[in-house]
């Protein structure tokens, strides 16, 4: 996942995979047979990862809200990265649609729409039920927009600014 995100799917070869595990190249093959079986995985993970944070969020947040600003307080955390390398889910979505990589593009893809089911959830219960979808998706797009700003400019004053814009809108709902 790493070198997926810092360097592409696209320019990271088995072989770097096998270095960066510290394995023999052999090894990578009895447990991926292709590079898409690594994506896959990768996307796996991802999409565990985030249905994680979802619950715990969930769970310890007594409101929407507050799980909201949490959401946004994990991609203040991670600005730096996100700054140098863009979002990793965006980044292999984008990839392996490119690559024509149709199953696992659309597994990478089916972790944005978690994302956004979750974000219509704290909107429904915010009492926002007839515009959660239109609510959450342009929540997903404001968040995509600043990241892929951050990381293009290099400057982590996108991502920053934009969610704290979006803290004091959520708390203003």
């Amino acid at each position: 996942m790493k070198l997926f995100w810092e360097q592409g799917y696209g320019r990271t070869s088995l072989a770097q995979i096998a270095d960066e595990a510290c394995v023999q190249l052999g090894n990578v093959y009895y447990y991926f047979k292709t590079k898409d079986e690594i994506g896959a995985a990768v996307v796996q993970y991802l999409s565990a990862q985030n249905r994680t944070m979802q619950e715990m969020w969930n769970a310890r947040e007594p409101d929407p809200t507050a799980r909201l600003c949490a959401f946004f307080q994990l991609i203040l955390d991670s600005a730096p990265g996100l700054m140098q390398c863009g979002c990793p889910v965006a980044g292999i979505c984008s990839e392996l649609r490119k690559a024509k990589t149709k199953s696992v593009a659309e597994q990478a893809a089916a972790v944005f729409v978690d994302m956004q089911i979750w974000m219509e959830e704290q909107f429904g219960i915010l009492g926002k039920e007839r515009e959660a979808q239109e609510l959450a998706t342009h929540l997903l797009t404001l968040i995509q927009g600043s990241i892929l700003l951050s990381h293009v400019f290099h400057d982590a004053a996108y991502l920053e600014n934009e969610m704290r814009r979006l803290q004091s809108w959520v708390r203003g709902l």
